[in-house]
């Protein structure tokens, strides 16, 4: 059997498991972000992300944190949620996602309100992720995908 036709009849198996990268890519993040007072009782925060605690990306700097709200997203399969951040140079997503569960998103934007108009804590952390979830279904299609590629190729050099 030609390499060209192993490599055909793995393609399924090698699309799944890049679903999965993907996936694993987009929802395993961590996001933090990390506020703090100056002056004036300005709130400057810094948001960063992580990648299974391994891979730093770029942090985002946000200075003059006003105010946080919950943005809907909705469509025909219902709605999706995530917290936006409104200071002094825009708007901010604290997650690049949006997903379900109103509620905690909802909790989120309060304790960053609180902190901000009424707290006298000098620093806020919180951290927004999709918990293991978003590192189980992405290793699920990846390690599916990867079977069927290797089953592929061996019965192709099996025949």
């Amino acid at each position: 059997m030609s390499i060209k036709q192993i490599l055909k009849s793995a393609m399924w198996g090698l699309i799944f498991s890049g679903a999965g990268i993907l996936s694993l890519y987009i929802f395993a993040r961590t996001t933090t972000l990390s506020c703090q007072r100056g002056l004036k009782d300005q709130v400057t925060c810094i948001k960063s992300e992580n990648l299974l605690g391994i891979l730093d990306f770029k942090d985002e700097h946000i200075p003059s944190l006003e105010n946080a709200w919950v943005s809907e997203s909705c469509d025909d399969d219902g709605c999706t949620y995530r917290v936006e951040l409104d200071a002094a140079r825009g708007t901010f997503h604290l997650t690049s996602y949006t997903s379900s569960g109103y509620r905690s998103k909802e909790d989120m934007a309060n304790q960053i309100n609180t902190y901000l108009h009424s707290s006298s804590e000098e620093t806020l952390e919180i951290e927004a992720s999709t918990g293991l979830l978003g590192l189980v279904l992405p290793g699920i299609f990846i390690v599916v995908g990867l079977l069927i590629a290797f089953t592929q190729v061996r019965n192709a050099m099996i025949q």
